[in-house]
């Protein structure tokens, strides 16, 4: 039998002075759910320690230029889809994109119609500002009528968040509600919907919602609950680097009480289907 020898992967910025093991299988993987740096001059060091970790595909979707903002003006929307557009072109197979919109804007559909034709954005970000003046989740419903129009997926940003959610942020029961409205959506809850228990409990009912456990800290169990409770066929592997590091959260899969064949799952299988169509 071969011995699996893995690879030393960086996990600083320095060369060489921290380094951690990482095994064979936790590589190709794709990275569903991560950030262009807001200083863009380490946005392709960023993407060299992708590659170093062992991430093939890494799909980004921008919040901010300057500086990242709940309720973005349509032009800021403009500016970061292009330029997740400019890196899906400067580096073909390996970055791909999300449209970022914020649905409050009445040129959200002229947003999205602009992007999703750019070879290369494979779905929708949903961030912070998802409800109306009025606390209302009415502007969302035309971006999600668009994406089960086009089959792309939907990856929201979703928290129970103590003391309360942010204004306009979506929680998992919100979620819950889209799966229900449109039975056919490819939805994303994000970072376990915040409060990881009860975020993963809520969408258990829900086969029309996957799962990613990125930004979060390494809670002990969280990924293997997420699997026992949904299956590893609806948990994805995302960093929400530039916030987080690529080794730090592929730890999270390496040290699971989980199978290589469900850490596969969750590493490649699940985003190769759910974004590229492409299944084993």
């Amino acid at each position: 039998m071969k011995q699996n020898r893995g690879r030393n992967v960086n996990l600083s910025d320095n060369t060489g002075v921290h380094r951690w093991h990482m095994p064979d299988y936790a590589s190709p993987a794709i990275d569903m759910h991560a950030h262009p740096p807001l200083d863009k001059s380490r946005t392709e060091s960023m993407l060299a320690a992708a590659r170093e970790s062992g991430i093939e595909r890494i799909i980004l979707s921008s919040l901010g230029q300057a500086e990242m903002q709940p309720f973005p003006s349509v032009a800021e929307v403009r500016c970061c889809n292009r330029e997740v557009c400019d890196l899906v072109d400067r580096h073909p197979g390996f970055v791909y994109g999300l449209a970022y919109v914020n649905p409050n804007h009445l040129e959200t559909q002229a947003v999205l119609g602009e992007t999703l034709q750019h070879p290369g954005i494979v779905g929708v970000k949903l961030w912070i500002s998802c409800r109306d003046d009025l606390g209302r989740l009415d502007p969302v419903y035309p971006v999600l009528d668009a994406a089960v129009a086009r089959d792309i997926p939907v990856l929201c940003h979703t928290f129970y968040r103590t003391g309360g959610n942010l204004p306009g942020e979506l929680s998992p029961a919100d979620v819950v509600d889209f799966s229900r409205r449109y039975p056919t959506a490819k939805l994303i809850m994000a970072h376990l919907g915040g409060q990881w228990l009860r975020g993963i409990r809520a969408v258990k009912s829900c086969p029309n919602v996957w799962v990613d456990f990125s930004g979060s800290r390494a809670y002990l169990g969280s990924v293997e609950n997420a699997v026992n409770t949904l299956g590893a066929e609806r948990v994805l592997f995302g960093s929400d680097a530039y916030i987080r590091h690529f080794s730090a959260m592929l730890t999270k899969v390496v040290a699971a009480q989980l199978s290589v064949a469900q850490k596969r799952r969750i590493l490649w299988d699940n985003s190769a289907a759910l974004f590229f169509g492409e299944n084993n």
